[in-house]
């Protein structure tokens, strides 16, 4: 994430974190916020903290990024020339540790189930 906001932060001149509503901005931070979430694995809040800020500005910010990109030629312009700079592919997986943690878990619960049934299928059927 330092990568990333130091990018951008010199692409705009300026800093992310100030609290202001000025287009240049919002932009900046909009970047910042898709480009983290995007590429990194982080959360909400963790990204949010990194600009003093609420995890809701960040999930606002995500959701309403692809209309700002369809809206704004200038911020498409930009947002593709950063991430040039950054060297990100158009897809990169995004799962984080916890995420796979989650999914074996489950798959493990669903094992056991199925296991369950596979065994008690079988003792019902070796008596005949």
């Amino acid at each position: 994430m330092k990568k990333i906001r130091e990018v951008i932060e010199k692409f705009y001149k300026l800093d992310i974190s100030t609290k202001t509503r000025k287009l240049k901005y919002v932009y900046a931070r909009a970047i910042y916020f898709e480009l983290c979430y995007k590429y990194t694995i982080h959360t909400y809040a963790e990204i949010a903290n990194t600009l003093n800020m609420n995890h809701g500005s960040v999930l606002h910010s995500t959701k309403t990024f692809p209309y700002m990109l369809k809206h704004s030629k200038q911020l498409n312009a930009e947002y593709y020339m950063i991430r040039q700079l950054l060297n990100f592919s158009l897809k990169k997986p995004r799962i984080n540790a916890r995420d796979l943690v989650r999914k074996y878990n489950s798959l493990l619960l669903k094992f056991d189930v199925l296991e369950t049934a596979y065994n008690e299928l079988k003792e019902k059927y070796k008596k005949w």
